[in-house]
């Protein structure tokens, strides 16, 4: 929505410098078209300085410090450590610390069906909230010994070069299986 914004914005200004009337319309064109451009250039990268912050947030904690293996992505982040055979989970309210033993059983999702082809902007609509729905349906899914937080959902970067969120959350599986399992 972000970056609509600003197109449309720039597309405002773009018609304030045009050929033409220099009155009242143009200061129409860029009254309507700065804020904007300053709204979408906040909403299209407030989610990417939020993501910034909350992973600096949470790399700075010791224990992920000390952590064998861990990841972040979001408002979502976990982290292991093998010889204290402890799992630190977060989300965007809590972050707790699990030993091995509290952990029930994990396992992953990864949703990509269900988009729609044609129905021009009506479709393309759809197809952008059938692909959000799917990101936040995916994900690493933890089940613990918790009454408050009995199940947290770790998020994986689908931008990420170096493993798709597929291949990240296999190995996950494989950390807990190796780790987890073996020593609980």
């Amino acid at each position: 929505m972000g970056w609509l914004m600003i197109i449309f914005g720039t597309l405002f200004l773009l018609g304030a410098i045009s050929p033409g009337d220099y009155g009242v319309s143009r200061a129409i064109w860029v009254v309507v078209g700065l804020p904007l451009v300053h709204f979408g250039y906040k909403r299209a990268f407030a989610k990417k300085i939020a993501d910034k912050s909350a992973k600096d947030e949470f790399n700075s904690l010791a224990f992920v410090k000390g952590a064998d293996y861990s990841n972040v992505y979001g408002d979502t982040g976990i982290a292991i450590n093998k010889s204290e055979k402890k799992v630190l989970l977060a989300s965007a309210e809590h972050v707790k610390l699990y030993d091995f033993s509290q952990i029930k059983s994990w396992r992953y999702e990864l949703n990509t069906g269900g988009f729609a082809t044609g129905g021009g902007l009506a479709g393309v609509g759809l197809n952008v909230a059938q692909n959000r729905l799917n990101q936040v349906s995916s994900g690493f899914f933890v089940v613990v010994k918790d009454i408050d937080y009995p199940e947290w959902r770790v998020a994986f970067d689908p931008s990420s070069k170096e493993r798709s969120p597929k291949q990240e959350m296999l190995r996950w599986m494989e950390i807990f299986d190796q780790y987890v399992n073996r020593n609980a």
